[in-house]
Protein backbone atom coordinates (compact mmCIF):
# COMPACT_ATOMS: atom_id res chain seq x y z
CA UNK A 1 0.00 0.00 0.00
CA UNK A 2 1.26 3.48 -0.78
CA UNK A 3 1.34 5.96 2.00
CA UNK A 4 -1.36 8.60 2.03
CA UNK A 5 -0.42 11.70 0.09
CA UNK A 6 2.39 9.90 -1.74
CA UNK A 7 2.90 11.51 -5.16
CA UNK A 8 3.45 9.43 -8.22
CA UNK A 9 5.50 10.49 -11.23
CA UNK A 10 4.82 9.23 -14.75
CA UNK A 11 7.51 9.15 -17.38
CA UNK A 12 6.51 9.08 -21.02
CA UNK A 13 9.08 7.69 -23.41
CA UNK A 14 9.74 9.80 -26.52
CA UNK A 15 11.12 6.80 -28.41
CA UNK A 16 7.83 5.85 -30.22
CA UNK A 17 7.39 9.45 -31.42
CA UNK A 18 10.98 9.60 -32.63
CA UNK A 19 10.48 6.31 -34.48
CA UNK A 20 7.32 7.58 -36.16
CA UNK A 21 9.02 10.85 -37.10
CA UNK A 22 11.98 8.98 -38.58
CA UNK A 23 9.63 6.70 -40.51
CA UNK A 24 7.76 9.69 -41.95
CA UNK A 25 11.03 11.39 -42.83
CA UNK A 26 12.23 8.23 -44.55
CA UNK A 27 8.99 7.92 -46.54
CA UNK A 28 9.23 11.58 -47.52
CA UNK A 29 12.83 11.07 -48.64
CA UNK A 30 11.89 8.00 -50.68
CA UNK A 31 8.99 9.90 -52.28
CA UNK A 32 11.27 12.84 -53.11
CA UNK A 33 13.89 10.57 -54.67
CA UNK A 34 11.19 8.74 -56.67
CA UNK A 35 9.85 12.07 -57.91
CA UNK A 36 13.30 13.29 -58.95
CA UNK A 37 14.03 10.03 -60.78
CA UNK A 38 10.59 10.02 -62.46
CA UNK A 39 11.31 13.43 -63.99
CA UNK A 40 14.63 12.46 -65.58
CA UNK A 41 15.05 12.09 -69.33
CA UNK A 42 16.20 8.49 -68.93
CA UNK A 43 12.92 7.45 -67.30
CA UNK A 44 10.87 9.37 -69.87
CA UNK A 45 12.81 7.71 -72.68
CA UNK A 46 12.66 4.10 -71.46
CA UNK A 47 9.42 3.73 -69.52
CA UNK A 48 5.89 3.76 -70.97
CA UNK A 49 4.05 7.08 -70.52
CA UNK A 50 2.73 7.88 -67.02
CA UNK A 51 -1.03 7.65 -66.53
CA UNK A 52 -3.69 10.27 -65.83
CA UNK A 53 -6.11 7.46 -64.87
CA UNK A 54 -8.67 8.12 -67.59
CA UNK A 55 -10.71 5.27 -69.04
CA UNK A 56 -8.29 4.66 -71.92
CA UNK A 57 -4.52 4.29 -71.93
CA UNK A 58 -4.45 6.01 -75.33
CA UNK A 59 -5.10 9.33 -73.58
CA UNK A 60 -1.78 9.00 -71.71
CA UNK A 61 0.03 8.21 -74.95
CA UNK A 62 -1.43 11.27 -76.67
CA UNK A 63 -0.41 13.49 -73.76
CA UNK A 64 3.13 12.07 -73.95
CA UNK A 65 3.27 12.59 -77.74
CA UNK A 66 2.06 16.18 -77.41
CA UNK A 67 4.69 16.96 -74.78
CA UNK A 68 7.42 15.39 -76.92
CA UNK A 69 6.21 17.31 -79.97
CA UNK A 70 6.44 20.62 -78.11
CA UNK A 71 9.90 19.83 -76.76
CA UNK A 72 11.19 18.81 -80.19
CA UNK A 73 9.50 21.34 -82.48
CA UNK A 74 8.27 24.18 -80.31
CA UNK A 75 4.77 25.33 -79.30
CA UNK A 76 1.71 23.73 -80.89
CA UNK A 77 -0.84 26.33 -81.96
CA UNK A 78 -3.43 24.06 -83.61
CA UNK A 79 -5.05 20.95 -82.12
CA UNK A 80 -7.57 18.59 -83.71
CA UNK A 81 -10.09 17.17 -81.25
CA UNK A 82 -12.66 14.41 -81.63
CA UNK A 83 -13.13 10.66 -81.58
CA UNK A 84 -11.37 7.96 -83.62
CA UNK A 85 -13.11 9.53 -86.61
CA UNK A 86 -10.97 12.66 -86.14
CA UNK A 87 -7.92 10.57 -85.26
CA UNK A 88 -8.14 8.93 -88.71
CA UNK A 89 -9.38 11.97 -90.65
CA UNK A 90 -6.98 14.86 -89.93
CA UNK A 91 -3.43 14.53 -91.20
CA UNK A 92 -1.61 17.48 -89.57
CA UNK A 93 1.16 17.50 -92.18
CA UNK A 94 -1.22 17.67 -95.15
CA UNK A 95 -3.49 20.15 -93.40
CA UNK A 96 -0.60 22.45 -92.43
CA UNK A 97 0.88 22.43 -95.92
CA UNK A 98 -2.44 23.14 -97.65
CA UNK A 99 -3.42 25.87 -95.18
CA UNK A 100 -0.04 27.57 -95.64
CA UNK A 101 -0.44 27.45 -99.43
CA UNK A 102 -3.87 29.09 -99.19
CA UNK A 103 -3.18 31.68 -96.49
CA UNK A 104 0.57 32.08 -96.06
CA UNK A 105 0.09 31.22 -92.39
CA UNK A 106 2.15 28.27 -91.16
CA UNK A 107 0.52 26.28 -88.37
CA UNK A 108 2.05 23.69 -86.06
CA UNK A 109 -0.74 21.14 -85.61
CA UNK A 110 -1.29 18.08 -83.44
CA UNK A 111 -4.04 15.47 -83.70
CA UNK A 112 -5.45 14.80 -80.20
CA UNK A 113 -8.19 12.45 -81.39
CA UNK A 114 -9.32 9.94 -78.75
CA UNK A 115 -11.22 6.73 -79.56
CA UNK A 116 -14.73 6.97 -78.16
CA UNK A 117 -14.56 10.68 -77.39
CA UNK A 118 -17.67 12.88 -77.57
CA UNK A 119 -18.15 16.64 -77.67
CA UNK A 120 -18.34 16.54 -73.85
CA UNK A 121 -14.87 14.96 -73.74
CA UNK A 122 -13.50 17.60 -76.12
CA UNK A 123 -14.84 20.44 -74.01
CA UNK A 124 -13.29 18.81 -70.91
CA UNK A 125 -9.72 18.60 -72.23
CA UNK A 126 -9.62 21.70 -74.46
CA UNK A 127 -9.27 24.30 -71.64
CA UNK A 128 -6.33 22.35 -70.20
CA UNK A 129 -4.56 22.22 -73.56
CA UNK A 130 -5.27 25.91 -73.98
CA UNK A 131 -3.77 26.73 -70.57
CA UNK A 132 -0.77 24.37 -70.65
CA UNK A 133 0.29 24.72 -74.27
CA UNK A 134 -1.17 28.04 -75.37
CA UNK A 135 -3.14 26.43 -78.21
CA UNK A 136 -4.73 29.14 -80.35
CA UNK A 137 -6.82 27.06 -82.77
CA UNK A 138 -9.06 24.10 -81.90
CA UNK A 139 -10.58 22.11 -84.75
CA UNK A 140 -13.30 19.79 -83.48
CA UNK A 141 -14.05 17.08 -86.02
CA UNK A 142 -17.37 15.38 -85.34
CA UNK A 143 -19.47 12.62 -86.77
CA UNK A 144 -23.14 12.11 -86.11
CA UNK A 145 -22.22 9.50 -83.52
CA UNK A 146 -20.02 11.98 -81.58
CA UNK A 147 -22.91 14.38 -80.93
CA UNK A 148 -25.55 11.77 -80.13
CA UNK A 149 -26.81 10.94 -76.65
CA UNK A 150 -26.76 7.31 -77.80
CA UNK A 151 -22.96 7.26 -77.97
CA UNK A 152 -20.70 5.75 -75.36
CA UNK A 153 -18.36 8.49 -74.14
CA UNK A 154 -15.07 8.57 -72.23
CA UNK A 155 -16.58 10.86 -69.57
CA UNK A 156 -13.34 12.76 -69.11
CA UNK A 157 -15.17 15.34 -67.01
CA UNK A 158 -15.45 12.68 -64.26
CA UNK A 159 -11.69 12.02 -64.15
CA UNK A 160 -10.10 13.35 -60.90
CA UNK A 161 -7.25 15.09 -62.75
CA UNK A 162 -9.64 16.80 -65.17
CA UNK A 163 -11.85 17.85 -62.23
CA UNK A 164 -8.81 19.22 -60.41
CA UNK A 165 -7.86 21.31 -63.44
CA UNK A 166 -11.31 22.56 -64.39
CA UNK A 167 -13.66 22.31 -61.40
CA UNK A 168 -11.94 22.30 -58.01
CA UNK A 169 -9.65 20.52 -55.59
CA UNK A 170 -9.65 16.77 -55.04
CA UNK A 171 -6.81 14.75 -53.53
CA UNK A 172 -6.36 12.18 -56.31
CA UNK A 173 -6.41 14.91 -58.92
CA UNK A 174 -3.89 16.94 -56.90
CA UNK A 175 -1.46 14.00 -56.71
CA UNK A 176 -1.85 13.29 -60.42
CA UNK A 177 -1.31 16.94 -61.27
CA UNK A 178 1.76 17.49 -59.10
CA UNK A 179 3.55 14.14 -58.96
CA UNK A 180 5.03 12.41 -62.00
CA UNK A 181 5.94 9.46 -59.78
CA UNK A 182 2.28 9.06 -58.81
CA UNK A 183 1.34 9.02 -62.50
CA UNK A 184 3.89 6.26 -63.12
CA UNK A 185 2.39 4.33 -60.21
CA UNK A 186 -1.03 4.72 -61.82
CA UNK A 187 0.42 3.41 -65.09
CA UNK A 188 1.85 0.39 -63.25
CA UNK A 189 -1.55 -0.38 -61.71
CA UNK A 190 -3.17 -0.17 -65.15
CA UNK A 191 -0.49 -2.46 -66.61
CA UNK A 192 -1.21 -5.04 -63.88
CA UNK A 193 -4.90 -5.15 -64.86
CA UNK A 194 -5.07 -8.08 -67.26
CA UNK A 195 -8.74 -7.39 -68.09
CA UNK A 196 -7.95 -4.22 -70.01
CA UNK A 197 -7.72 -4.55 -73.78
CA UNK A 198 -7.08 -1.38 -75.75
CA UNK A 199 -6.26 -2.04 -79.41
CA UNK A 200 -5.47 1.61 -80.20
CA UNK A 201 -2.70 1.59 -77.60
CA UNK A 202 -0.73 -0.79 -79.83
CA UNK A 203 -1.28 1.00 -83.15
CA UNK A 204 1.50 2.92 -84.84
CA UNK A 205 0.52 6.50 -84.19
CA UNK A 206 2.66 9.21 -85.75
CA UNK A 207 4.55 11.65 -83.53
CA UNK A 208 1.98 14.37 -84.33
CA UNK A 209 -0.84 12.22 -82.92
CA UNK A 210 -2.28 11.12 -86.27
CA UNK A 211 -3.11 7.49 -87.15
CA UNK A 212 -2.26 6.86 -90.84
CA UNK A 213 -4.24 3.70 -91.41
CA UNK A 214 -3.03 1.51 -94.27
CA UNK A 215 -6.15 -0.66 -94.41
CA UNK A 216 -8.46 -0.42 -97.41
CA UNK A 217 -12.17 -1.19 -97.32
CA UNK A 218 -13.20 -3.83 -99.82
CA UNK A 219 -16.50 -3.57 -101.69
CA UNK A 220 -17.28 -7.12 -100.65
CA UNK A 221 -16.62 -6.40 -96.96
CA UNK A 222 -19.39 -7.49 -94.59
CA UNK A 223 -20.51 -5.07 -91.88
CA UNK A 224 -18.99 -6.25 -88.61
CA UNK A 225 -20.73 -6.19 -85.26
CA UNK A 226 -18.40 -3.43 -84.15
CA UNK A 227 -19.28 -1.22 -87.13
CA UNK A 228 -22.97 -1.92 -86.63
CA UNK A 229 -22.65 -0.91 -82.99
CA UNK A 230 -20.91 2.33 -83.98
CA UNK A 231 -23.69 3.10 -86.45
CA UNK A 232 -26.39 2.48 -83.85
CA UNK A 233 -24.65 4.85 -81.44
CA UNK A 234 -25.38 7.65 -83.90
CA UNK A 235 -29.10 7.37 -83.16
CA UNK A 236 -30.19 9.57 -80.27
CA UNK A 237 -30.88 13.15 -79.28
CA UNK A 238 -28.71 15.91 -80.75
CA UNK A 239 -28.44 19.14 -78.76
CA UNK A 240 -26.31 22.05 -80.06
CA UNK A 241 -26.13 23.38 -76.50
CA UNK A 242 -23.59 20.62 -75.81
CA UNK A 243 -21.12 22.77 -77.77
CA UNK A 244 -21.54 25.81 -75.52
CA UNK A 245 -18.54 25.22 -73.26
CA UNK A 246 -16.31 24.36 -76.20
CA UNK A 247 -17.42 27.49 -78.02
CA UNK A 248 -16.82 29.52 -74.86
CA UNK A 249 -13.08 29.07 -75.39
CA UNK A 250 -13.41 31.75 -78.05
CA UNK A 251 -13.85 34.22 -75.19
CA UNK A 252 -10.27 33.43 -74.08
CA UNK A 253 -8.87 34.36 -77.49
CA UNK A 254 -8.85 30.85 -78.95
CA UNK A 255 -10.23 30.20 -82.43
CA UNK A 256 -12.81 27.40 -82.67
CA UNK A 257 -13.69 25.60 -85.89
CA UNK A 258 -16.28 22.81 -86.10
CA UNK A 259 -15.83 20.36 -88.98
CA UNK A 260 -18.25 17.56 -89.80
CA UNK A 261 -16.36 14.39 -90.77
CA UNK A 262 -17.69 12.55 -93.85
CA UNK A 263 -19.36 9.16 -93.76
CA UNK A 264 -18.64 6.43 -96.26
CA UNK A 265 -20.93 5.73 -99.17
CA UNK A 266 -20.58 2.07 -98.26
CA UNK A 267 -22.21 2.74 -94.91
CA UNK A 268 -25.02 4.93 -96.23
CA UNK A 269 -25.96 2.32 -98.82
CA UNK A 270 -25.59 -0.81 -96.68
CA UNK A 271 -28.85 -2.66 -96.06
CA UNK A 272 -27.22 -4.28 -93.01
CA UNK A 273 -27.32 -0.96 -91.16
CA UNK A 274 -30.70 0.37 -89.96
CA UNK A 275 -31.93 3.24 -92.09
CA UNK A 276 -32.18 5.65 -89.16
CA UNK A 277 -28.46 5.13 -88.51
CA UNK A 278 -27.23 5.68 -92.06
CA UNK A 279 -29.24 8.64 -93.33
CA UNK A 280 -29.60 12.22 -92.16
CA UNK A 281 -32.77 12.01 -90.12
CA UNK A 282 -34.99 15.11 -89.69
CA UNK A 283 -33.74 15.37 -86.10
CA UNK A 284 -30.11 15.49 -87.22
CA UNK A 285 -30.84 18.00 -89.98
CA UNK A 286 -32.57 20.22 -87.42
CA UNK A 287 -29.56 19.84 -85.13
CA UNK A 288 -27.17 20.99 -87.89
CA UNK A 289 -29.36 23.99 -88.65
CA UNK A 290 -29.48 25.00 -84.98
CA UNK A 291 -25.74 24.39 -84.59
CA UNK A 292 -25.06 26.57 -87.64
CA UNK A 293 -27.14 29.38 -86.13
CA UNK A 294 -25.38 29.03 -82.79
CA UNK A 295 -21.95 29.04 -84.44
CA UNK A 296 -22.78 32.10 -86.53
CA UNK A 297 -24.03 34.05 -83.53
CA UNK A 298 -20.81 33.14 -81.66
CA UNK A 299 -18.49 34.05 -84.54
CA UNK A 300 -17.40 30.41 -84.92
CA UNK A 301 -16.87 28.62 -88.22
CA UNK A 302 -18.93 25.50 -88.96
CA UNK A 303 -17.94 23.44 -91.98
CA UNK A 304 -20.37 20.73 -92.98
CA UNK A 305 -19.06 17.51 -94.49
CA UNK A 306 -18.09 17.13 -98.16
CA UNK A 307 -20.22 15.16 -100.65
CA UNK A 308 -20.03 11.37 -100.50
CA UNK A 309 -18.26 11.01 -103.83
CA UNK A 310 -15.26 13.11 -102.74
CA UNK A 311 -13.83 10.16 -100.77
CA UNK A 312 -13.81 6.97 -102.91
CA UNK A 313 -14.09 3.55 -101.31
CA UNK A 314 -10.29 3.25 -101.60
CA UNK A 315 -10.07 6.10 -99.10
CA UNK A 316 -11.73 4.17 -96.27
CA UNK A 317 -10.17 1.70 -93.85
CA UNK A 318 -13.60 0.42 -92.75
CA UNK A 319 -17.22 1.58 -92.87
CA UNK A 320 -16.63 4.50 -90.46
CA UNK A 321 -12.93 5.48 -90.61
CA UNK A 322 -10.78 7.07 -93.30
CA UNK A 323 -7.44 5.55 -94.22
CA UNK A 324 -4.29 7.54 -95.04
CA UNK A 325 -5.41 8.22 -98.63
CA UNK A 326 -8.86 9.37 -97.56
CA UNK A 327 -7.36 11.52 -94.79
CA UNK A 328 -5.11 13.24 -97.32
CA UNK A 329 -8.10 14.13 -99.49
CA UNK A 330 -10.20 15.25 -96.56
CA UNK A 331 -7.40 17.22 -94.85
CA UNK A 332 -6.74 19.19 -98.05
CA UNK A 333 -10.44 19.87 -98.43
CA UNK A 334 -10.87 20.94 -94.78
CA UNK A 335 -7.81 23.21 -94.88
CA UNK A 336 -9.10 24.87 -98.05
CA UNK A 337 -12.54 25.42 -96.51
CA UNK A 338 -10.96 26.87 -93.37
CA UNK A 339 -8.78 29.19 -95.43
CA UNK A 340 -11.86 30.42 -97.30
CA UNK A 341 -13.72 30.92 -94.02
CA UNK A 342 -10.76 32.83 -92.57
CA UNK A 343 -10.64 35.13 -95.61
CA UNK A 344 -14.39 35.75 -95.37
CA UNK A 345 -14.10 36.52 -91.66
CA UNK A 346 -11.31 39.04 -92.27
CA UNK A 347 -13.42 40.68 -94.99
CA UNK A 348 -16.33 41.07 -92.58
CA UNK A 349 -14.06 42.56 -89.91
CA UNK A 350 -12.48 44.98 -92.39
CA UNK A 351 -15.71 45.97 -94.19
CA UNK A 352 -18.70 44.86 -92.08
CA UNK A 353 -21.45 45.68 -94.59
CA UNK A 354 -19.79 44.59 -97.83
CA UNK A 355 -18.13 41.62 -96.16
CA UNK A 356 -21.39 40.39 -94.70
CA UNK A 357 -22.91 40.45 -98.15
CA UNK A 358 -20.11 38.25 -99.48
CA UNK A 359 -20.15 35.77 -96.57
CA UNK A 360 -21.98 32.55 -97.22
CA UNK A 361 -22.49 29.36 -95.30
CA UNK A 362 -19.61 26.90 -95.62
CA UNK A 363 -21.09 23.68 -96.86
CA UNK A 364 -19.48 20.71 -98.55
CA UNK A 365 -20.01 20.79 -102.26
Amino acid sequence: MHAAGEQRSWQVSARPFKTAALALALLAAIAAIAEIVARTDAVTRWLPPPSYSTRIRFFDQQMARLGAQVRAHGPVDCVFLGSSGALHAFDPQVFTQTYAEKTGRRLHCFNFGLPGASVADARAIAPILRHDYGVRLFVFGFTRRDVSTGALALRLEDNPWIKRRTAGFNFDGFLTDTSVAFRYFAAFRRWMDATREEPFATFRIREDGYFPSGWVLQRSAVVTGWELGMARQSVGIYDPRSFSRLMALADTGAEIVLVEIPRSEAMTSSVSIPEEARIDTPAYKEFLARLAAKAESSGIVLIERPPLEMIPIEGWSDYVHLNAHGAELFSRWAATRMAEASAAKRAVEAHPIAGAARTEKHRGG
